[in-house]
């Protein structure tokens, strides 16, 4: 198998934890591996920690947040960044630049960044291979202002990542 697989997920979410005194959100805490899906809120991602000898008596795992589960598209950004479903895109195709978010589409069996409103047709959706530029911003879990930036309509019906159809929350007003 010449493709690499690999997940991520969160064993801390974006503002589960503040810093003390400013009350800041701190960031979710990412890991990477393979996974094994749960079947309620959590799932296992298991692997080696960074800088690790990977070996199998030091395989490492982890209880992640099943709905900030996504798997890497197998492509990098123009900035060497590994691109994984949920993260959040700027792109450029045929000259004109969006920001989309990474999403799975099982009809089409593949990757591809979209804008939430339209799975298909003009302006809605990119594969990503085809696109002259791709830079990941940010994700939907880390980085949610930028949902707004990428256009997404709540009424959007496309299968999120780790949300077994669901659609994400609606952002509350404010």
């Amino acid at each position: 198998m010449n493709r690499e697989i690999l997940f991520r997920g969160q064993t801390r979410k974006y503002g589960e934890k503040v810093t003390i005194g400013t009350g800041k959100k701190l960031p979710g805490r990412w890991v990477y591996g393979g996974v094994f899906p749960g079947a309620g809120d959590f799932s296992i991602i298991y692997g080696w920690e960074a800088g690790e000898e990977q070996t199998g008596c030091n395989i490492k795992k982890w209880t992640v947040y099943s709905d900030t589960v996504g798997q890497y598209v197998g492509m990098t950004d123009k900035n060497g960044t590994k691109i994984f479903e949920g993260d959040i895109v700027r792109i450029v195709y045929d000259g004109v630049e969006n920001v989309f978010v990474v999403i799975w589409d099982s009809g089409e069996l593949d990757f591809k960044a979209t804008n939430g409103k339209e799975n298909y047709g003009p302006g809605g959706f990119e594969y990503l291979p085809c696109c002259e530029l791709v830079e990941v911003i940010g994700n939907i879990h880390d980085n949610p202002e930028l949902l707004k930036e990428a256009a997404l309509c709540p009424q959007t019906t496309l299968k999120w990542p780790g949300s077994a159809g669901r659609r994400p929350p609606p952002k509350k007003p404010g």
